[in-house]
């Protein structure tokens, strides 16, 4: 085995280049990432510790803003004063239908105020005794009879003259609810005295605006702490506003020892207690407070994630040497790798491929051989193509320059009864059309027209035939206008109508019906020559399925390429369109036959 790795490393140079890199590379790497993971975890505990007092201050910036934006959308109220003036002027005694007026529309007031801002909980509306007049909320809370809001609040209220005032209410001492379990009944409301502008600035009552504390902690803690994080939001009186975990037994220790562990001037330090680390801030405008305790242990984790990305850069190092090896041995053998792929796309048919030459080498020597190897096959794969391309042009022009001598012999037949009749007019006219469908049919060098065009030329010929056979058919045309410009060959859809006529509705006694519609579907034109002839049976339009599906660019010696009529259609579409284009014949005995003609749209005016 050794013997045979000494053999391929004698032989190849990529094993040699990939050896030298492994020992140049790795070893000094894993050397140098040992000496390095042991300042690295001072590093990455000492910035732990540093990003979570961001996050500690970022909780207490968020409970500013929240309750700043409180503030602000509170001033909601002054749009609407009109009704809470008419609705605080009423008392128990004076209660009349205007008083239910005036209730249902501030309630409908603040209903939308909730409904277009999720930070509230509920808004609601008290006299300046306190007395609540009305609460809207979408937790089951209505107000006690008679409940008020204790006197200091109300008090703090008034004093600042019309400035909101931020309050902790529990909603048990002042509200019921009719929903058995409600979310929360401690609330942090925002309360403004209402000032009458009319009335100098009179006060005419308080709007209370709440939002549940569980939210509040929400709010402004949302992606700011981990799972494992233990938070706790103080208001100013050390009263627990919010925690997300159970509060450590000994929270008032911890309060003194985080008191006396500020700096003169400090808002915020961190430190060590009972296995864990805890930062304290008490930067918040609105004097609360944000502890944020992290077990000793989640570092420890964390620092274990460091080790194994240690590994990792390692094991990195090591396949980026294994790369690097790849590279370099691609780099060498690189001309030799693209004459490959190019060889591969000329064995696929791509004769324009070149190689990239590169350099005066022996390889650029090669790569420029095959280019110009490359280049004279091209030319001589065109020059067969335009060839075969003439060959077809000349089929093409042969097939539709076929004239049914019978339809000729009997319109002349026509022709010349109508002349012994007198008929000058209508021999003219017949005559005419006659000289239209030779022109059409003989325009050499022009395959293709409009369906329009095409049409024109269908009527023409059901013109001569119905001068031939009287009013014994009937042709209806269902043709979208927006088709009438899309492009087919020319002598499409005439030899199919002629075809209708002559084997099924010639010899049908009764009404003869024939029906030319068209549709687009797709990428593709369909249309369709229907009548209501004696039709055929299913072996016949098997067999003659069979015959419309052979591929006229490769069977030219087929033995529907010699007929005339519909064979001759399909050999012309499948000559020029190609072979997934083409008629199919659907038909049932003394039922009729529908003629399919599949075409793709304006392929004609891309040629």
């Amino acid at each position: 085995m050794i013997k045979k790795l000494l053999s391929i490393y004698k032989k190849k140079v990529f094993f040699k280049i990939f050896l030298l890199l492994i020992l140049a590379t790795s070893i000094p790497a894993i050397i140098l990432t040992t000496i390095s993971q042991n300042s690295t975890r001072k590093l990455f505990q000492s910035d732990f510790i540093t990003y979570k007092k961001t996050l500690n201050d970022q909780v207490s910036k968020s409970i500013d803003e929240n309750l700043r934006s409180m503030q602000k959308q509170s001033e909601a109220l002054v749009y609407n004063l009109t009704d809470i003036r008419k609705l605080l002027s009423y008392d128990t005694a004076t209660i009349d239908e205007g008083y239910f007026d005036a209730a249902n529309r501030v309630n409908y007031f603040f209903t939308s105020i909730l409904s277009n801002n999720d930070r509230f909980d509920g808004v609601g509306l008290m006299a300046l005794n306190g007395t609540i007049t009305t609460y809207v909320n979408a937790d089951g809370f209505t107000p006690k009879e008679g409940a008020k809001v204790t006197l200091p609040k109300i008090l703090d209220s008034l004093d600042v003259n019309g400035e909101p005032v931020i309050n902790q209410i529990d909603l048990d001492q002042t509200m019921k609810s009719s929903i058995l379990y409600h979310k929360n009944n401690h609330v942090i409301g925002v309360m403004r005295t209402l000032l009458d502008i009319k009335e100098n600035n009179k006060p005419i009552g308080i709007s209370l605006f709440t939002q549940e504390l569980t939210k509040f902690g929400e709010v402004v803690t949302h992606g700011k702490i981990d799972d494992k994080d233990t938070v706790i939001i103080e208001a100013e009186d050390n009263s627990i506003v919010f925690n997300n975990a159970k509060l450590p037994d000994s929270i008032s220790q911890l309060q003194e020892l985080a008191e006396g562990k500020l700096m003169d001037g400090a808002k915020q330090t961190s430190f060590s207690w009972n296995g864990q680390y805890v930062i304290y801030s008490n930067s918040s405008d609105f004097k609360f407070k944000v502890f944020t305790l992290i077990p000793e242990r989640v570092i420890e984790q964390k620092m274990q994630v460091v080790q194994r990305i240690n590994f990792v850069l390692i094991a990195l190092l090591v396949l980026s040497t294994v790369l690097l090896s790849i590279l370099l041995s691609n780099f060498i053998t690189s001309p030799l790798i693209r004459l490959k792929k190019s060889f591969l796309r000329f064995q696929k048919g791509d004769f324009d491929v070149k190689a990239e030459v590169r350099g005066e080498d022996e390889f650029a020597a090669i790569v420029q051989g095959f280019n110009t190897m490359a280049t004279n096959v091209n030319i001589m794969i065109k020059e067969k193509y335009e060839i075969e391309l003439f060959r077809r042009q000349s089929e093409i022009e042969s097939l539709q320059s076929k004239i049914n001598p019978h339809f000729l012999y009997n319109t002349l037949s026509s022709i010349k009864a109508v002349i012994q009749n007198e008929n000058a007019d209508m021999a003219r006219d017949m005559v005419q059309d006659l000289s239209d469908l030779f022109r059409y049919s003989l325009n050499k060098g022009r395959f293709i027209v409009t369906l329009d065009e095409e049409l024109d030329h269908v009527k023409k010929y059901l013109t001569l035939q119905q001068l031939r056979f009287g009013d014994a058919f009937n042709v209806t045309f269902d043709i979208d206008r927006d088709l009438l410009a899309e492009q087919i060959l020319r002598l499409t859809i005439q030899p199919i109508v002629e075809n209708a006529i002559l084997h099924g509705l010639e010899d049908k006694i009764g009404e003869r019906l024939i029906r030319i519609y068209a549709q687009s579907y797709g990428n593709e034109l369909w249309i369709y020559v229907e009548d209501n002839g004696k039709g055929m049976d299913s072996q016949q339009v098997e067999d003659m399925n069979a015959m419309l599906r052979e591929n006229m660019q490769t069977s030219l010696h087929s033995k529907a390429r010699d007929r005339v009529g519909i064979y001759n259609v399909n050999s012309r579409i499948k000559l020029y369109y190609g072979n997934e284009y083409g008629i199919t014949v659907l038909s049932e005995l003394d039922e009729g036959t529908v003629v399919k003609v599949v075409l793709p749209l304006d392929r004609g005016a891309q040629r």
